[in-house]
């Protein structure tokens, strides 16, 4: 839940920033193809934490 909030709150800054600052194209755009693979490889890594791990349902009947 936090991290939703968090990448709200990132958007909101990234947006305030890109509309207050006159920052050349190929910066934004830079910018926000790494925010997209940092935030594939936060989801991707994230995903092995056991409590991540999806549940068998025999785990979850029980």
């Amino acid at each position: 839940m936090m991290s939703k909030i968090l990448t709200t709150v990132l958007l909101a800054v990234v947006f305030a920033v890109w509309t207050a600052v006159d920052v050349s194209a190929y910066l934004l755009h830079a910018a926000f193809l790494g925010w997209v693979w940092a935030s594939v490889a936060i989801r991707a890594l994230g995903a092995f934490r056991p409590e991540c791990a999806p549940k068998h349902l025999s785990d979850v009947a029980a």
